[in-house]
């Protein structure tokens, strides 16, 4: 029997300082291991999850037994500050409901690994992604809130790149590239580890991207 239930929100809300430092509220609740949890609101900007939440699509998570935890969300809000005081009319309005599925969900999955829209240039991402097995291929795509989003230095410890080369690195400037698995023993979660390159302009956005065997 699926069981449903709206996830509490616990006791943190913010007002914007910026339209690049915006409203937010955290949301917590019980545990997403087995289950289907989606982000509702409207005027939401941006939606990070930790505790070893999986992304299964534009504003949906799950968790895996011996992974993740109890449901952590941070949604940030559109708001317009254009008259020098923060509207705070778009705030505030994000709820998490969750459907226990009874089973892990099957597919290929990243985890959010990514915690903020406002990272230092040139910053590394460590991509850790779940239902991987060996001899998979598996096809990126990064994308930014504007697009595919351009990177290098891509690698895989357990998995051989297929990619843009430069030397002895890989990048790709529109986001795309393929990673064949191998059979060393990679654990519990598949790791791919990317930097954006000098000139991308926008943060990449794991619940715009997608990765797929």
């Amino acid at each position: 029997m699926k069981l449903f239930a709206l996830i509490s929100v616990a006791a943190a809300n913010w007002n914007g300082q910026s339209e690049d430092n915006s409203c937010g509220m955290q949301i917590s609740g019980d545990s997403m291991v087995n289950a289907t949890c989606t982000v509702s609101g409207s005027s939401i900007g941006a939606v990070f999850a930790g505790n070893g939440a999986f992304i299964t699509g534009a504003n949906t998570f799950t968790g895996f037994d011996g992974i993740s935890g109890n449901a952590d969300v941070v949604v940030f809000f559109e708001q317009d500050c254009s008259s020098g005081t923060c509207d705070n009319s778009t705030c505030w309005d994000a709820s998490v409901s969750c459907v226990d599925n009874g089973a892990a969900s099957a597919g290929v999955f990243f985890m959010e690994s990514v915690n903020d829209n406002r990272m230092a240039k040139g910053y590394n991402v460590n991509l850790q992604i779940a239902g991987v097995s060996a001899g998979d291929t598996l096809s990126f795509q990064l994308n930014s809130d504007n697009g595919g989003w351009a990177c290098q230095n891509i690698s895989a410890p357990f998995g051989q790149v297929a990619a843009t080369p430069a030397g002895d690195n890989w990048y790709s400037d529109n986001g795309a590239f393929t990673v064949t698995v191998g059979d060393g023993p990679f654990g519990d979660l598949f790791q791919v580890s990317v930097t954006q390159q000098p000139g991308e302009t926008g943060n990449l956005n794991l619940w715009a991207s997608s990765v797929s065997n």
